[in-house]
């Protein structure tokens, strides 16, 4: 080779090796105050949140003191307590005197940010709630926890929960006559008294994210109905009574809706997580600050957030000063380096997905024919060599077409589901389960004989019969069970068992076949 063209690659080398550093070097310390910048912010608005349910919870105690903790309640409080059936003209009018003592009380409480006055009794029997002074007279029992800790504490409790009429951020006092425990009393308020604050205070608008699930399990069915599905965050609702407390918020309110689904899936794990944390969006050419504040119940559990959208210049002038630093050349070659990355990372990552999504049945997430199809094979093999008793074991859902045309398509995907939930739980981690197609399943048994096979067969038929289906009733399955032989191939094994599934079908079914080998 010509020293001229060694030396210019030699240079050219030189130069890209010194570009490269320097990049690295100023990639590095961007990334580093942004993720500073994205920490204080975070730790800003999360004290801010938390000063704001200080200063609430200090009002809560003012009012108890004032206006709760008072002969006239508390021997109420005592007198229904004593009181066995809820149902009776008694208990009512418990109920409603205290709603008239403390009618004025409540609305005033509104005044200062606190919105509802929530008695209960010992035994966990709500009396009263102000907020639906209508239903009162059910057991709260397993689904206000925080009731269940101020009676094993004996002390004030303050957290966000989720009861069967609302959900509020509670201030739980117990409350005592004449030195007996006589129940309990929230004072409690909505998200809309922190948002307030909060929106007041700065140019940001806020939603308040409420884990479906949480929702779903406590409210009552026609309580639902306040709250409607995130159409940017999966898994939550948003309550329709949070309120926009300034035209700053409004606007950025109308600004946010266009906000790009693609670019949440880091936000979507950091959700998962159930930390407080900030990121930066760009909205319609616009930087924002999005900071997702976490709220815990009173188990410790994240079930909701506040999410703060801020619209934010700091990321527009720490970008352009990253640009600043660096020549026109350097940028160009930095450019083409990390899009090289980003472009084999993406492959990467593409053909991952697509292996993962081709071996996985996507309506009840266990294996797919494929995938089973592959293992089968490998098992064998490995039976085979090593002489390890293999079982497989096919079952069909009896009657299945009867359930999607009795009840459609979407309850018999849910018993797919909840049949695929049932045999799991009762499989060995070393077992491959298996969509094998339709309503038909199987499942390896590595290392297991005959009879031991036929005794789990069993037992996953009694499951089904047994396990009450909420939207389809009573459902059954039918089994076949099969060793492999020592010189079988797989197309063999599958005949087997196809045929004794036959045979079990034919005499009625919701039975277990099994050929001795």
């Amino acid at each position: 080779m010509d020293e001229k063209i060694k030396v210019f690659f030699l240079v050219l080398g030189f130069f890209i090796l010194s570009i490269v550093i320097l990049l690295v070097i100023f990639h590095k310390l961007y990334t580093l105050e942004k993720e500073t910048y994205l920490q204080t912010m975070t730790q800003s608005l999360e004290a801010l949140y938390k000063n704001n349910a200080y200063l609430l919870k200090e009002r809560a105690n003012i009012v108890f003191d004032i206006f709760i903790n008072k002969e006239d309640v508390l021997k109420i409080m005592a007198e229904a307590s004593k009181i066995k059936d809820k149902n009776s003209k008694e208990f009512k009018k418990l109920h409603e005197k205290l709603y008239k003592n403390l009618y004025k009380v409540n609305n005033y409480m509104k005044k200062y940010k606190l919105q509802d006055l929530n008695f209960n009794l010992p035994d966990y029997t709500n009396l009263i709630r102000f907020y639906r002074p209508e239903k009162y007279g059910d057991s709260l029992k397993g689904v206000r926890k925080s009731l269940e800790i101020v009676q094993e504490l004996k002390s004030p409790v303050s957290c966000f929960e989720i009861g069967r009429a609302v959900h509020a951020f509670r201030n739980v006092f117990p409350l005592y006559y004449k030195g007996i425990f006589v129940g309990t009393v929230d004072i409690a308020y909505h998200a809309n008294s922190i948002i307030s604050g909060i929106e007041m205070a700065l140019p940001v608008y806020i939603e308040f994210l409420i884990d479906c699930n949480s929702i779903q399990k406590n409210l009552y069915k026609e309580e639902q109905k306040n709250y409607i599905r995130s159409s940017i965050f999966d898994g939550y609702f948003i309550d329709k009574e949070v309120e926009i407390f300034n035209e700053s918020a409004e606007k950025i309110k109308r600004e946010v809706q266009n906000i790009n689904k693609r670019d949440l899936e880091n936000i979507k794990i950091n959700l998962k997580k159930g930390k407080s944390f900030s990121t930066n969006l760009k909205i319609k050419d616009k930087s924002y600050l999005i900071t997702f504040i976490n709220v815990r119940n009173c188990e410790g559990e994240n079930i909701a957030y506040f999410v703060i959208y801020k619209p934010d210049k700091f990321f527009e002038y720490l970008y352009k000063s990253f640009l600043i630093t660096t020549t026109v050349s350097t940028f160009l070659l930095m450019l083409i380096f990390l899009s090289l990355y980003f472009y084999l990372s993406k492959q990467v990552e593409h053909k991952k997905k697509l292996i993962i999504i081709s071996e996985t049945d996507p309506l009840t997430g266990i294996a797919n024919r494929r995938a089973f199809m592959e293992k089968m094979e490998e098992t064998i093999k490995i039976s085979q060599k090593f002489n390890y008793p293999l079982s497989v074991i096919l079952f069909d859902i009896d009657n299945f077409k009867k359930v999607n045309d009795t009840y459609g398509h979407d309850v018999g995907d849910y018993v797919l589901k909840e049949i695929t939930k049932i045999v799991s739980n009762q499989l060995r981690k070393t077992d491959f389960f298996a969509r094998w197609g339709g309503e038909e399943f199987m499942i390896i048994l590595e290392n297991t004989e005959l009879e031991d096979a036929i005794q789990l067969a069993e037992r996953l038929r009694k499951s089904i019969e047994n396990y009450q289906f909420e939207k389809a009733g009573h459902i059954t399955i039918s089994l076949s069970v099969a060793k492999l032989k020592s010189d079988e191939d797989i197309d063999s094994l599958l005949k087997r068992l196809d045929e004794l599934l036959y045979k079990a079908k034919r005499k009625g079914k919701n039975r277990v076949e099994f050929e001795e080998n």
